[in-house]
């Protein structure tokens, strides 16, 4: 799986920058979910910060990689089925360096434990915690995107 890339027309047909603005802002008015918010949310502020890229730009990040990534569960139990846990661990890698970036802690998190164990092939892993925390990133960017 290759790092998120971006469609040339990306900005053609929404308003990222206000979908973005409109959708991190909770009851409290901050760029970060309110605390009843899952732990697997996004940090829109510290995203901001750490890329130092336009809302527009974040939003087609955020777009690419719910589309990437849908697949996620069916890549990562496949990868395992074949016992091909380099390549798992790859995948797996990928997936902590851009939940990081996108300050998506918990997740980012959980994909680092899950490479870690990926790194000892002979133990039994246990894909259902990082599955429900997966799920629930993706559902909360689609909150965000609106996609």
């Amino acid at each position: 799986m290759g790092l998120l890339c971006c469609d040339s027309d990306w900005g053609k047909d929404v308003q990222h920058d206000a979908a973005i603005s409109a959708s991190s802002k909770a009851d409290n008015g901050s760029n970060t979910l309110s605390e009843n918010q899952p732990s697997s949310s996004i940090d829109l502020d510290r995203t901001r910060q750490q890329l130092g890229l336009s809302d527009d730009f974040i939003f087609t990040l955020l777009v690419d990689f719910n589309e990437k990534y849908e697949t996620f569960e069916e890549t990562l139990r496949g990868l395992l089925q074949q016992d091909d846990y380099k390549e798992a661990r790859i995948y797996v890698h990928t997936l902590a360096g851009l939940t990081g970036t996108l300050a998506a802690d918990e997740h980012h998190e959980r994909a680092r434990r899950l490479e870690a164990s990926l790194a000892v092939s002979d133990v039994d892993i246990d894909i259902s915690a990082i599955v429900e925390s997966h799920n629930r990133l993706r559902s909360h960017i689609s909150a965000i995107t609106g996609r």
